[in-house]
């Protein structure tokens, strides 16, 4: 692992920026990704602030909505959905990205929601809300920085889901269904026919 010109950034062998530091009693050590110098010491400097507010004036460290999606997706690697996470994650962070965890609420979540219902239904913005309420319980009950602090200082108020008609069941044509299994990888083409002949559930397939 080189060594950069700050005490405490190095690069590994993937080129990703990993900070390893103590301040105030604290071990800052996190691999921050494939940025630039600059940018790894700003992330530096933010988090020896922080923890320099939190010694002296008691002060929580403030972690943003984006940092706890980065960390659920690192975490979560092997879990079933997590390509559908990760896309939820994706069209949330121009909203709530840069937010402070308690800042993550039903009136900071409303121009999403407002955007997204004008082209998805009701079920699809539920799906988005429910992975940011699941990121800020664990926020909230299970990560901790080094000191013991929990991310989040208490349990996040539940998220207003928005209600609506579903869409309606839509059956595909036999050229609709050609062409969709042709978009497919061969294995989920192949499960997706095995599926449409037999009526099975998800499960079971």
């Amino acid at each position: 692992m080189a060594r950069t010109r700050t005490a405490g950034i190095q690069v590994d062998a993937d080129g990703c920026k990993v900070v390893d530091k103590r301040a105030f009693g604290v071990r800052i050590k996190r691999r921050i990704g494939k940025i630039d110098q600059d940018q790894a010491e700003a992330w530096l400097a933010k988090e020896v602030e922080a923890l320099r507010q939190a010694q002296l004036f008691g002060q929580r460290p403030q972690r943003t909505f984006r940092e706890a999606a980065v960390r659920y997706l690192r975490e979560n690697p092997e879990q079933a959905c997590i390509d559908e996470v990760a896309w939820h994650l994706k069209i949330l962070d121009p909203y709530i990205g840069d937010l402070g965890l308690k800042e993550v609420h039903d009136a900071t979540l409303a121009p999403f929601v407002r955007k997204r219902a004008e082209t998805v239904s009701a079920t699809t913005i539920r799906r988005s809300l429910e992975v940011v309420r699941r990121i800020l319980n664990l926020a909230a009950r299970k990560w901790r920085e080094d000191d013991g602090i929990p991310w989040l200082s208490t349990a996040p108020p539940l998220l207003s889901l928005p209600t609506g008609p579903s869409r309606k069941p839509y059956p595909l044509s036999w050229e609709e269904q050609n062409r969709l299994f042709a978009k497919l990888p061969v294995h989920l083409a192949r499960m997706a026919l095995f599926k449409v002949n037999t009526g099975l559930r998800e499960q079971e397939v």
